[in-house]
């Protein structure tokens, strides 16, 4: 229900300069037989502040609290608001804030999925944006649970784009080569989705063993059709940084020779060696 007034909001934005894109449109590149997206970063990565993390959310900066309102959507429930991600690789790059602040690296609540899958409601027909990847033709939910797994902000978001997945079918068919849960899902339903959530977290051992509430660090990616949770270990090999987006099949390098790092190491390979 979100994507309409995102597009509109993106593209004033785009006018404006408010929104500031940092990478290249999409490509692809094989490996390890997969026809996988890569973008490249572009200057404009400069622009985007480098996120520092503490126990303490007043002692640093947050962009979320308040948000900038070039970047504002469209409210998303009682406690979250749909925001743009000032900082896009794909346009548009929705964020499903929480209006308080709450940790990033806790338990993910009932609230929070209620407010995410509203953003699975889209309008497939309506125009792209001039600079929107050809293959936005899908949703994808990705969350990063903690600085391990590729978060940049400490105030907790959920993220929405739409893409195409290039590891649609391994994800499906239980074929990653590397420790996961995957969960079928037939309906929309928030409740079912949050209780499979819980029961998949302490498959994995991810659930907080201490009083603070922190789990251990994990990327989670929703679709449609199926929930995936990834645990986490690293949020980086060889200097490439690894987030949730990537265990769909898109990657984000800093130049050509990056880009032949990973086509040569094996993309399975790289994001294996992050959980």
């Amino acid at each position: 229900m979100f994507w309409t007034k995102a597009r509109e909001v993106s593209q004033r934005a785009m006018e404006n300069e408010t929104l500031v894109p940092i990478a290249s449109k999409a490509f692809y590149f094989e490996s390890e037989g997969y026809r996988c997206f890569g973008h490249t970063l572009s200057d404009n990565i400069r622009k985007k502040p480098v996120a520092h993390f503490s126990d303490n959310p007043k002692a640093v900066r947050n962009p979320f609290l308040p948000y900038e309102k070039a970047m504002y959507v469209s409210e998303a429930g009682d406690d979250h608001v749909c925001i743009l991600n000032k900082f896009p690789v794909i346009t548009p790059h929705l964020l499903i804030c929480t209006r308080q602040y709450a940790q990033q690296n806790q338990l993910l609540d009932l609230s929070d999925f209620t407010a995410w899958l509203m953003a699975f409601k889209f309008e497939p027909n309506v125009t792209p944006l001039p600079n929107e990847s050809h293959d936005a033709d899908d949703v994808l939910g990705f969350f990063n649970g903690g600085v391990m797994a590729g978060s940049s902000q400490p105030h907790r978001h959920m993220q929405v784009v739409k893409s195409q997945i290039p590891f649609e079918q391994a994800i499906a068919n239980g074929e990653l080569p590397f420790p996961h849960q995957l969960s079928l899902i037939s309906e929309l339903n928030p409740n079912k989705i949050h209780q499979g959530y819980l029961e998949m977290m302490s498959e994995l051992h991810l659930l907080p063993e201490h009083d603070d509430g922190i789990c251990k660090p994990y990327n989670l990616l929703l679709t449609k059709r199926w929930m995936l949770i990834v645990p986490r270990s690293v949020n980086q090999v060889g200097g490439m940084y690894a987030n949730g987006i990537n265990f769909s099949g898109r990657f984000v390098v800093k130049n050509e020779a990056q880009l032949q790092w990973l086509k040569q190491s094996g993309v399975l390979a790289f994001l294996g060696q992050c959980t």
